[in-house]
């Protein structure tokens, strides 16, 4: 495979795009106070990865997952194969594959941490429950707020 920045930058978005999407759907289930399980999560999650493969999946097959890719080009290695395990002398498998999904993960968690986080604790969330139960307490309206605005 020819190692151009396309390479680089479809590893580096594919795992962004994944690590956006798990962390959207965790913050969004807590901030909204939401009855996620682990289908919703899971359901999530396979969409975050069928985008990035689809938006990645031309410029660099999509490897996406460090561990998914050098663990078994590791021991491909370890059993004999030697060079067409781990391809390379110049460093453009180690680039590829391994730093730029670690760096494009980083990046897709402080893009939350510190841009999207921020954006939520400014907000004041509101819902009703209109429930024949709730009707009789006296508190019908729950303000959902983020956690570091309590």
């Amino acid at each position: 495979m020819k190692h151009s920045l396309a390479v680089y930058f479809g590893e580096f978005l594919g795992t962004f795009i994944l690590v956006f999407f798990g962390t959207a759907i965790v913050a969004v289930s807590v901030l909204f106070n939401a009855p996620v399980g682990l289908v919703q999560v899971a359901i999530v999650w396979g969409i975050g990865v069928t985008l990035a493969i689809y938006a990645t999946r031309h410029l660099s097959c999509a490897h996406l997952n460090p561990a998914r890719d050098f663990g078994p080009r590791l021991i491909a290695y370890l059993a004999g194969w030697g060079q067409i395990a781990i391809p390379g002398p110049k460093g453009g498998f180690f680039w590829v594959y391994i730093a730029a999904p670690l760096i494009g993960g980083a990046a897709a968690a402080g893009c939350f941490r510190f841009v999207i986080a921020p954006l939520m604790a400014a907000k004041s969330f509101s819902a009703t429950c209109e429930c024949e139960s709730c009707s009789s307490h006296p508190l019908t309206s729950v303000t959902l707020l983020t956690r570091k605005s309590r």
